[in-house]
């Protein structure tokens, strides 16, 4: 087989599209709706494999082989359908359906259903998700009644239904903020009729509505996020006033504990966790402007912070991987209104600048995958739903680092041309080391060297990974 001018025709094409980068991390638009001029990427898969887009009014879900697949929506006269959540297998998608202005319906999509509306609880006109578990069965949200004067929080099952999650007692608005990946505990806070005072909640089937009260000499607090299992809550607590805010991890065992703030700090708030509860991210600030700074805490480290990108002044966290390994925010500069820009920590690399889209000046994660190797956010402006890709340890297009096969292959943590030509070499003279997939375009071997092996890598170099 003749696999030179193969080579000769994918190197120009790299040439041309500036495709790949060294440090095995690309970023891609994922489009618009047709017709539409913006769009944004608000929650991926697991595994990264399935990403929720947003272009004018249509919910859309986009994977690297079927790229943009629109969610039909329940009707053809509608006010706005969007898509918020998606479970860890990328199955089960949620989000927001109003047939008018100010009436706001939860959905559930699944391929198997369609669009499914949830309904309202009694007393409210609209419903927003805030989560959905990792397999889809499980969504919970708070509903408002008329002009947003109370609140109410719920859970829906497949086998159950909607369920009013009920009140603490002198509070009125519980507002949910979180869901366990086993769909087993809701967590959020409740506050009074005006607002100024709330308690953080922790609801499970078994044991109800459950106050988890508030540091000492505090009034006030709120839970942000929880562990997969339900037993690591965190959030804040507060003074009177809220002039001074504190971390705090929660467990059935130990209670509410102060996680402190960064050295010369007043306040600080935790708001995402890993999944097996060891990892904590979130922010701590002085009553100056542009003055925040992030952190990531752990029981054998303590606080760490996180530092900001060259001349930035102030920071904004988006998202923690479930495998505590990774972090995504965004750093600002001052004067304020100067391009935010989109950033990438881990232990390893520290903070590093995740660029935007060419043309564009800023850019805005939301969310990113298990492991932290694939990223979804916006570039603007004009507002570009797009996709940081990294590779992962393994990376499949990462083979080599000098093109010579006959001496083995050696990964460098980069997707370069080097690779290009020592996986030709090996696929040309039907090297078991170029042996990567067998059709279903998993990265199963099979032991044989054939189409699929090409076609297999092809598809993750031209992704970087």
């Amino acid at each position: 087989m003749q696999t030179r001018p193969l080579a000769a025709a994918l190197i120009t094409l790299v040439a041309a599209t500036n495709a790949l980068a060294d440090d095995c991390v690309q970023i891609s638009s994922l489009g618009f709706y047709p017709g539409r001029t913006s769009s944004q990427a608000s929650a991926i898969s697991a595994d990264g494999s399935v990403v929720i887009v947003n272009s004018g009014n249509h919910a859309m879900r986009w994977t690297l082989e079927g790229g943009l697949e629109v969610l039909p929506p329940p009707g053809t006269n509608y006010f706005s359908f969007s898509a918020t959540d998606i479970s860890a297998d990328g199955s089960t998608i949620t989000g927001v359906y109003s047939p008018s202005s100010g009436y706001n319906y939860v959905f559930r999509w699944t391929r198997s259903t369609g669009v499914h509306i949830i309904d309202l609880l009694p007393g409210t006109v609209s419903s927003a998700p805030r989560l959905v578990s990792a397999n889809g069965a499980v969504v919970a949200g708070s509903g408002a009644s008329v002009g947003n004067q109370t609140y109410r929080a719920f859970r829906w099952t497949l086998t159950d239904g909607l369920q009013d999650l009920g009140t603490l007692p002198s509070l009125q608005n519980p507002l949910v903020m979180a869901l366990s990946a086993d769909g087993s505990t809701v967590v959020g806070l409740d506050a009074t009729a005006n607002g100024r005072v709330g308690h953080a909640f922790r609801w499970t089937p078994q044991g109800g509505m459950q106050d988890l009260g508030t540091l000492p000499g505090h009034v006030s607090s709120g839970a942000f996020a929880v562990s997969a299992d339900g037993s690591v809550i965190v959030g804040a607590s507060a003074t009177e006033g809220g002039s001074a805010w504190r971390a705090f991890r929660w467990t059935q065992a130990d209670g509410m504990q102060d996680l402190g703030t960064l050295p010369g700090e007043s306040t600080s708030s935790a708001v995402f966790v890993s999944a097996d509860g060891s990892v904590i991210a979130g922010t701590t600030e002085r009553y100056v402007l542009y003055d925040r700074r992030s952190f990531r805490w752990t029981a054998e480290g303590g606080m760490q912070e996180l530092g900001l990108l060259p001349n930035a002044t102030s920071i904004d966290l988006r998202a923690l991987s479930a495998d505590g390994s990774t972090i995504v925010g965004t750093c600002g500069y001052t004067p304020a209104g100067l391009p935010r820009h989109a950033f990438r920590w881990t232990m390893e690399d520290g903070m590093i600048d995740l660029g935007t889209l060419p043309n564009r000046e800023e850019s805005i994660p939301h969310t990113l995958s298990a492991d932290g190797s694939a990223i979804v956010g916006q570039a603007l402006a004009p507002t570009t739903a797009v996709l940081w890709s990294f590779c992962p340890v393994n990376c499949p297009a990462d083979l080599d680092n000098d093109s010579d096969i006959t001496n083995g292959f050696s990964r460098d943590g980069a997707v370069t041309i080097e690779d290009l030509l020592s996986f030709l070499g090996g696929f040309e003279a039907s090297n078991v080391l170029v042996d990567l997939d067998d059709g279903t375009g998993a990265g199963t071997r099979d032991a044989a060297v054939d189409i699929h092996d090409l076609l297999f890598f092809l598809v993750r170099f031209e992704a970087g990974c």
